[in-house]
């Protein structure tokens, strides 16, 4: 498992050029909504070249009970929690934890719908102030995925918002196909250039489920 000081030097030197073909920070497997078992999700990540990657299931770290992640090169630790912030349904992505600690226990999924169902995700009550300060407690870091998926009226505002709660980057590089490509409230191209002047991490991700 690479240190998550690495990765982030990894895509500040790439200066956002190329990234999507080095990164891919965004992959379901069966332990949420995804058709890949974790194993099968590594193999993916190895046969298209990444030379990084995360498992990124919804509210759960369960993939990380049925692999050796300590153990595979290029992958990173994460979760993607479905969740609200003044009035805005978001999912955030978070990195670099260890998948076993406690802290992170409140903000998991208690029942397999939660890791799986759309209707009971979008109810979600988990508070992102809070996940992101015990995120970087644990010295990982938050970012929010599919931005132009987000349901506000103005993004920058969204992102000032976010900014000053402590959020990291954004996920600059994304496919929106399928459902993403049809509920979208921004362009592509102006939430990067957003996140970008906000001085935002930038990644990128599949989504691959």
């Amino acid at each position: 498992m690479n240190n998550i000081k690495t990765l982030l030097e990894e895509i500040k030197n790439n200066n956002f050029e190329g990234i999507e073909n080095l990164f891919n920070l965004h992959i379901h497997t069966t332990c949420s909504d995804g058709h890949f078992t974790p194993v099968e999700a590594v193999e993916f990540a190895y046969k298209n070249g990444y030379k990084y990657f995360s498992i990124t299931d919804h509210n759960t770290f369960d993939a990380y009970s049925k692999i050796d992640y300590k153990n595979i090169e290029g992958l990173i630790t994460g979760i993607e929690f479905d969740s609200w912030y003044k009035g805005v349904f978001m999912h955030l992505l978070c990195y670099g934890i260890n998948p076993h600690v406690e802290e992170m226990k409140p903000f998991l999924a208690k029942t397999k719908a939660e890791t799986q169902k759309d209707i009971v995700r979008i109810f979600s009550k988990r508070d992102v102030k809070k996940i992101i300060e015990t995120v970087h407690t644990l010295g990982g870091i938050a970012v929010l995925a599919h931005p132009c998926c987000c349901p506000t009226i103005s993004l920058n505002w969204f992102y000032k918002e976010l900014k000053k709660i402590g959020l990291d980057g954004i996920e600059g590089f994304y496919p929106y196909k399928r459902h993403r490509a049809i509920i979208k409230f921004h362009r592509a191209k102006k939430a990067l250039e957003l996140g970008k002047e906000f001085d935002f991490l930038i990644t990128a991700g599949t989504d691959k489920h």
